[in-house]
């Protein structure tokens, strides 16, 4: 039974199911003219009780055909099931949900293991030495022992007091930030 499955295949069908359903349930489509009704030979079959509409879900002897019927004979949706395939449409996207959050907290992304720097010759970095590392940390260190007294909040209100910024433009300083507060 193509109906019972089609509800398993996939949810992007369920997607298209809800939409198709939603937009074309309720329309009433008309029969008319060349390529509308078989057989159309003006002046010989104009009794419609003759006659059939060219759409999928028509019956003989009506020139219009219902939503409902279309989707049920063209794309065998069951319009009385679209609550369910929206359903299962949010679910899909739930499930989605978590499955990111999970791999977000569990998994390491910045890990990579392919990357390789190119450098031009002559142009790479140094190494770091052990000199260049005691180095580093001795700033690192003076820094932070320093810290205590560059950072001292009066009155527990952090604020900005004649801030100013400068940036060299083509040779001479623009001034971006004057006495901000």
């Amino acid at each position: 039974d193509r109906k019972s499955t089609r509800l398993n295949s996939s949810h992007a069908n369920n997607s298209y199911a809800v939409f198709c359903s939603n937009k074309k349930r309720n329309l009433t489509f008309q029969c008319e003219g060349p390529g509308g009704v078989i057989p159309y030979v003006p002046g010989v079959y104009d009794n419609p009780t003759y006659q059939i509409c060219a759409l999928a879900g028509a019956r003989p002897g009506e020139l219009t055909v219902a939503g409902r019927a279309y989707l049920a004979t063209a794309y065998e949706f069951n319009v009385d099931q679209q609550a369910l395939d929206g359903i299962v449409v949010f679910l899909f996207w739930i499930l989605f949900t978590i499955i990111n959050m999970i791999a977000m907290e569990y998994l390491e992304f910045t890990g990579g293991g392919y990357t390789h720097h190119v450098y031009k010759r002559g142009k790479a970095p140094a190494k770091n030495t052990q000199e260049s590392e005691k180095e580093m940390q001795r700033i690192v260190k003076e820094a932070t022992e320093s810290m205590g007294s560059t950072l001292q909040l009066r009155g527990g209100v952090f604020m900005w007091k004649d801030v100013n910024y400068s940036v060299p433009v083509k040779g001479e300083q623009k001034m971006l930030l004057n006495d901000i507060e």
